[in-house]
């Protein structure tokens, strides 16, 4: 919608446009850039801000939480694929060694994440165990439908092997 346009948006098309704003603000972009791409004054951002400082995250719907951790390593995925190319095309070394530097961090940052987020273990040396946990579960799990095994053995069974291998 543009200012003074006389179609308002939906309640859907609203609420999305404010978490694109929120998303944004929240991911480092300036207000005015913000709100020249959603076609608002600042103003009205900054009252999408507020509001949503006021009623907590609650008032623009909780998200999924496993949407926002690929949101947030896709987002680490881009920086650090713009890091490569500025140590690529840098014009002197210390720019150079900072990109890589950057690059690291984001980089760093994405198994930290991956790791808070269960998708990683914390010991790395331990990914063996967790891709053969992997593996004789779904071998147990199709045995078990194979012979009709019910849904609550199943997973009392799945629970017993997968607890330790977190």
């Amino acid at each position: 919608m543009h200012p003074g346009s006389k179609n308002r948006p939906s309640a859907v098309e609203k609420l999305e446009r404010n978490r694109r704003i929120l998303g944004a603000r929240l991911a480092g972009a300036p207000l005015a850039e913000i709100a020249r791409r959603e076609h608002l004054s600042e103003r009205q951002c900054r009252n999408v801000i507020r509001d949503w400082k006021e009623e907590g995250a609650a008032g623009l719907q909780a998200e999924d939480p496993v949407e926002v951790v690929y949101d947030l390593l896709q987002r680490y995925r881009r920086i650090e694929e713009d890091l490569a190319k500025v140590a690529a095309e840098a014009d002197n070394s210390a720019a150079q060694v900072g990109a890589y530097r950057a690059r690291l961090e984001a980089i760093d940052r994405q198994v930290q994440l991956m790791q808070a987020a269960g998708l990683l273990p914390k010991e790395l040396g331990q990914l063996h165990v967790s891709a053969d946990v992997r593996s004789v579960t779904a071998q147990v799990v199709a045995v078990f439908r194979d012979h009709q095994v019910s849904d609550a053995t199943t997973s009392a069974v799945i629970a017993a092997l997968t607890a330790g291998s977190a």
